[in-house]
């Protein structure tokens, strides 16, 4: 039990740590942001990312580690990340027009894929199935929560009325910040 709570300490941590540079990067267009497409494009990321690992779980342990290839890790997280950010494109485009158009106005496929290579390159694949996907689920979880506190505090920072240039000075200044506060949490830690 004392291994999944340390896998759920370090993952959360780490993927706020990457969350907090996605979310940062996509608030610079955050006037067009609502609670739809927050919603819509981080559980499109979250499945993206529990399929990926799998695939990539399942590649590495019964094809890599056997024939001795484990150097080619970084070529499959690439792959799959992209692949399943394709993939989560097109059904947000079937899904519903305004979504796929906030998706493509707010470079969220370039964010979401380098994220998903973040979160797959951090899991170490090595470990039992249990222990992947729990790795895995926790950081989706620690996402997840990046994405509700950046959404809800969105509006109170974020100053409309200053030159654009200007804008979401206080959202990046928190979140550096925070992400500051993790990498002390996770250098006492470990």
């Amino acid at each position: 039990m004392n291994e999944f709570a340390v896998i759920a300490i370090a993952s959360i941590l780490s993927s706020n740590i990457i969350a907090c540079v996605g979310v940062g990067a996509s608030g610079l267009q955050s006037e067009k942001r609502n609670f739809l497409f927050m919603l819509a494009s981080s559980l499109a990321l979250i499945v993206s990312t529990i399929i990926s690992g799998l695939v990539c779980w399942a590649i590495y342990k019964y094809l890599l580690m056997r024939v001795g290839a484990e150097y080619l890790k970084l070529y499959l997280v690439v792959l799959m990340s992209v692949i399943m950010t394709f993939i989560s494109r097109w059904v947000l485009k079937v899904a519903t027009r305004e979504i796929f158009f906030l998706f493509e106005v707010s470079y969220s496929l370039p964010i979401q894929t380098a994220i998903n290579v973040g979160i797959l390159l951090i899991v170490d694949m090595s470990r039992t199935f249990l222990n992947t996907m729990f790795e895995l689920s926790m950081f989706c979880v620690g996402f997840l929560l990046v994405q509700f506190i950046f959404y809800a505090m969105h509006e109170k920072l974020d100053n409309g009325y200053v030159l654009k240039p200007a804008r979401n000075v206080p959202v990046t200044l928190f979140m550096l910040s925070i992400v500051g506060m993790i990498l002390y949490v996770i250098q006492t830690i470990f």
